[in-house]
């Protein structure tokens, strides 16, 4: 409590001094104002206000009347030893009471005096008192008779000794390790200059001691109890919430976390949102423990280890896609722990890095599944919140794919949702209003009112729509986390999906380049793969290029460095498994069909395809994306005057040099264009498979064949489809033709038939080798039905 000036007039308690008044002399005191109260009954002297000689007279005249006695207040606390008034003359031997510590304090100017105590509240003069002992304690109160004396000049002497122990730098350790050791009331620069060290070591002193609350730091316990967590569990924890079944990676390059590692230094990671509340992430984390045998935590310890950069929707108001609720037992899978990407230069230029709290204002979330999304807007507009859509009101059970894919004779059917919404909407209005994305020319959020009637009937269409896209969605994603989980060591697991192409940004530009600018195609791409010994580990990969078109042929010539790369790091490789989402200008047509089943003579590795449901393609390749285009534009903003980035070999370059554990390459247009040449062919007599949009797994058989499922699985229901125009081609990698020729080197005399033909196939094998022309893998019937009789003059059988 601060202390207030003191008026230097009499305040002239008995209006002697009319409009001029004299100069107080004595303070008046709590005695002193007691004994005037109790003489005239009216007149209260306010403590800590002066009297003139005059009037101080007149007040001294009330205390010695012999037949006037001080009064006291029965809740005045009685203390045990004297208080002497200001004046000399004037000594009364009675108790301390509580009144007169205040006045003794308004006295000494330890507190400001206090006016018309008695008029508060029993609560107000609770707090008046606790601020006036606060006061007492740091002004007046000294230590306990059982402690020793120091002095100022002991205080001194120690806090000298002490500096000059830790002022070497050897010993600025100590410094850290003990630092409480300033006084509270040292401000960081005090601390510096008294001990010799450096502002920023004082700042580190600072927050080391409100981190261990103490003058030395916690003693951790090398014991550990029972039903502690260890670093497996905490690992099963964190595979939880980072498991794309939960929680999905943000692609935009400011969707990013400032998270403090354990050596004390800040790593920036790419946001991951969830898609779950944290209490059904816990049901489904204890199903799948208790299916495998584990110990299982509460809810407490699991959302207290929840990642700093694993956030939830915020108050903020995001909009995310469908929420997938606790899986049944045949979705039940994990997901492998990602290890962020390392970054060592281009974030360490001066940047600020954000807080690393576990709570989160939430985040804007755009690409989301529009069929999930609409059932949610017409929910939202009757007030209900239904985590299975109402779909579990048409079939039997949301968890069996011939009931969500089909329906059968026992599935209630819509008769069932229409009772339900009819009650649901008993207490609506005639109109009901609710929003709904559209997809004509673009996509428009539009506002739609509909009569009761025709929202109910509007509702069970989208519902009844909505079960077949919602069951493949959570296939196809729990497939992928399978897949991850049980992948062999000769095998990849292939992520992509072209990121936002990046524009140049320089600093201190004119007006005219913010309509030039120039733009960067990048394909991330991330490899799931397991070594020898079964541990699994990640390979960021992301692909730059100046061909700004994105379709199949471009990601086929981005393919080879790619797997040229993975071929490196695994040689034992044999097969790839690819995920992507269903763009149908990239991945999912006609020409991307026709180069998987080329895919093992192109790469010499066997292929096949997976695409995820549509809208739900998020994976961590969006957040490679997201990451190497947020440093290139922070690079480049720091570079005022030189070594911008402005074209993509500069931003190659750029992330090729200062970012560590992500592979980049560059691939220029030119090699995009002359790939394209190569396969000209092929492409131009691929053939559609009819159904491409309904169908999301596709292998190959062999060069002109594949194999295609609605959804994946050894159990799914696979139909065979034709990608090459003519049926009657001869397959070089179904056919052992080395078998046969190896076997004609032995033998003599066969003819000049069988030479042309063994001439005419070994300048097809050369030419398949160096891929030059795309007649490689392929020989017309004619060549084929000349070489087999060659190989077999005797054979009676037709050749094939």
């Amino acid at each position: 409590m601060e202390t207030r000036k003191v008026e230097k007039k009499c305040c002239d308690p008995f209006s002697k001094h009319g409009k001029k008044t004299g100069k107080g002399v004595s303070v008046i005191c709590l005695d002193l104002s007691d004994s005037v109260f109790t003489a005239t009954g009216n007149i209260r002297l306010i403590p800590g206000k002066k009297l003139c000689p005059r009037c101080f007279k007149q007040a001294k005249d009330f205390l010695n009347d012999e037949n006037i006695e001080p009064i006291f207040d029965q809740r005045d606390m009685i203390c045990d030893s004297p208080l002497n008034s200001i004046d000399d003359d004037y000594n009364l031997n009675m108790p301390v009471t509580p009144r007169k510590v205040i006045s003794v304090l308004a006295d000494a100017f330890v507190i400001s005096p206090i006016e018309n105590i008695t008029r508060l509240s029993k609560e107000r003069r609770l707090n008046v008192f606790e601020k006036v002992m606060d006061s007492v304690k740091r002004n007046v109160m000294t230590e306990s008779d059982g402690l020793p004396n120091f002095t100022l000049e002991d205080y001194s002497l120690l806090m000298t000794e002490l500096r000059d122990k830790i002022k070497p730098v050897l010993c600025l350790l100590l410094f850290f390790q003990s630092p409480s050791l300033p006084p509270a009331s040292w401000t960081q620069a005090e601390t510096a200059s008294y001990f010799g060290v450096s502002l920023a070591a004082a700042a580190k002193a600072s927050a080391l001691k409100r981190e261990n609350g103490g003058i030395l730091p916690n003693v951790k316990s090398s014991i550990k109890r029972k039903g502690s967590v260890t670093k497996d569990d905490e690992r099963r924890i964190i595979e939880f919430y980072t498991s794309d079944e939960y929680s999905r990676q943000l692609p935009g390059m400011k969707n990013v976390k400032s998270v403090k590692q354990s050596n004390g230094k800040r790593l920036k990671i790419q946001k991951r949102l969830l898609l779950v509340n944290i209490d059904e992430l816990h049901r489904n984390y204890k199903k799948k423990l208790n299916a495998d045998g584990l110990k299982v935590f509460g809810l407490s310890i699991f959302a207290t280890l929840r990642p700093a950069h694993v956030i939830t929707v915020g108050s903020s108001g995001t909009h995310s896609g469908y929420q997938p609720s606790s899986l049944g037992p045949e979705f039940d899978s994990q997901g492998f722990l990602r290890k962020p990407v390392i970054y060592n230069q281009w974030h360490s230029h001066g940047q600020r890095h954000l807080s690393s709290k576990i709570k989160s204002s939430g985040t804007h979330s755009v690409r989301v599944c529009v069929y999930h999304q609409n059932v949610k807007l017409m929910l939202a507009a009757i007030h209900v919140v239904e985590r299975h859509y109402f779909m579990d009101k048409l079939v039997c059970s949301v968890y069996n794919q011939a009931y969500m894919m089909e329906r059968c004779s026992s599935c209630p059917g819509p008769e069932r949702l229409r009772e339900f919404l009819l009650d649901l909407t008993e207490e609506e209005g005639d109109e009901i209003i609710y929003k709904k994305w559209t997809q004509t020319d673009s996509s428009n959020l539009e506002t739609i009112t509909e009569e009761k009637d025709e929202f109910k009937e509007s509702m069970v269409k989208v519902v009844g729509n909505l079960t077949k896209h919602h069951f493949i969605a959570r296939s196809q994603s729990a497939y992928f986390a399978n897949c991850k989980a049980n992948i062999d060591h000769d095998s990849c697991v292939l992520v992509s999906d072209f990121s936002e192409n990046f524009a140049f940004i320089i600093q201190d530009a004119i007006q005219g380049y913010y309509w030039m600018n120039e733009h960067t195609t990048l394909l991330p791409f991330m490899a799931y793969m397991k070594k020898e010994d079964g541990s699994p580990f990640n390979i960021p990969i992301c692909v730059k290029s100046n061909h700004l078109t994105h379709d199949t042929l471009t990601v086929h010539a981005f393919l080879r460095p790619v797997l040229s790369h993975l071929k490196e790091i695994n040689p034992l490789i044999k097969k790839v498994i690819y995920f992507t989402d269903g763009a149908a200008s990239q991945y999912k047509n006609k020409k991307n069909f026709a180069n998987l089943c080329s895919h093992e003579a192109d790469f010499g590795l066997k292929a096949e395809w997976h695409f995820f449901a549509s809208c739900h393609g998020k994976s961590a390749c969006d957040g490679i994306g997201g990451t190497l285009k947020r440093l290139a534009r922070l690079a480049s903003l720091q570079r005022h005057s030189s070594n911008q980035i402005t074209n993509p070999e500069q931003l190659f370059l750029g992330a090729k040099e200062n970012v560590d554990n992500s592979k980049t390459f560059y691939v220029s247009s030119d090699v995009v264009k002359n790939n394209a040449a190569t396969i000209e062919r092929r492409m131009g007599e691929a053939v559609v498979v009819q159904g491409t949009r309904s169908l999301y797994c596709y292998i190959p058989i062999n060069s002109f064949q594949l194999k295609a499922s609605p959804l994946s699985g050894p159990e799914s229901d696979f139909k065979v489809y034709d990608v090459l125009p003519n049926r009657n081609i001869f397959d070089l990698n179904t056919y052992e033709l080395d078998l046969q020729l190896a076997d004609l080197q032995h033998k003599e005399k066969k003819g000049i038939q069988t030479i042309r033909a063994i001439g005419e196939f070994l300048e097809l094998m050369q030419a398949k080798q160096k891929t030059a022309i795309e007649k490689g893998p392929y020989l017309k019937q004619k060549q084929v039905n000349l070489l087999l009789s060659a190989l077999h003059p005797n054979s009676s059988d037709p050749p094939v």
